[in-house]
């Protein structure tokens, strides 16, 4: 007696994420009576999908590194993924390497944010270690480091140096500043373009010829703003100075600092 082969008939969940920006998911469910490559067959039920995590920001000029020397150690040795340590200040490239300001100073870079608009420059509020997804910090938002990295030390959370000397508050203050500077230069629709717009299109292009003798530039109000800062207590006192947007291209906002010495 030959026994007959059974259909292989399978019960399968399909599910596909739709692209439309709807953010529902639809999934395609065949029943135990179906074939698996019949579809015309399939129950359809649409879910939900509004719950999903959305993305984080985080300082993007940081970066780990896992072969360093711990400060109770002798020498570099890699530690593995689960201790490692944060780059978060960087060689200052606005002076000469043969500098001395070279080997004293470190720069702190302040990223960029695209939130609210892509068409002019606008950068994080956040002090770095207190961004939405920094790394875990241990030390109740402090810089405190623990290995020492191609001479300089590092700490194992996205804390900087800077969080020793500036607070969330006066950070946030400084940089709201910056910002509403920069979007009053280059915020297409406001007021004080269109009136240039109005005045050139009378004065056959005159008003752009006198306009900087005349009424001074966002720009050059930023520029003030950022050099009275730099003679202010807030910076002075503390050692920091903050480098001119312009120098970078408007990419970040960097802060100088005394670096921090090794102590053997």
């Amino acid at each position: 007696m030959v026994k007959g082969k059974k259909n292989n008939r399978t019960k399968a969940l399909i599910k596909v994420i739709l692209l439309s920006g709807t953010r529902q998911m639809v999934s395609l469910i065949l029943n135990d009576t179906a074939d698996s490559s019949d579809l015309s067959k399939a129950a359809i039920t649409v879910e939900d999908s509004s719950v999903a995590q959305q993305p984080k920001f985080f300082n993007y000029h940081e970066y780990v590194v896992t072969n360093y020397r711990a400060l109770e150690e002798q020498e570099a040795r890699e530690h593995g993924p689960e201790y490692p340590i944060c780059v978060t200040h960087f060689p200052n490239i606005y002076v000469s390497e043969s500098s001395e300001e070279f080997k004293t100073t470190r720069v702190v870079r302040i990223p960029r944010r695209f939130e609210s608009s892509t068409e002019f420059p606008s950068f994080s509020t956040d002090l770095p270690g207190f961004e939405p997804a920094a790394l875990p910090d241990p030390h109740n938002r402090h810089f405190v480091p623990v290995g020492e990295y191609q001479g300089q030390l590092f700490g194992d959370s996205s804390v900087s140096p800077l969080a020793n000397y500036v607070s969330q508050e006066e950070w946030a203050s400084i940089i709201s500043d910056i910002n509403g500077l920069l979007a009053a230069a280059y915020n297409p629709v406001q007021f004080r373009n269109f009136a240039n717009v109005v005045l050139d299109y009378f004065t056959l292009n005159f008003w752009s010829i006198v306009a900087p003798y005349v009424l001074k530039h966002p720009l050059q109000k930023l520029e003030d703003y950022v050099a009275e800062l730099n003679h202010s207590d807030i910076c002075k006192s503390k050692g920091i100075k903050i480098v001119s947007p312009r120098e970078n291209s408007y990419l970040s906002v960097c802060i100088k600092r005394k670096k921090l010495q090794l102590q053997y």
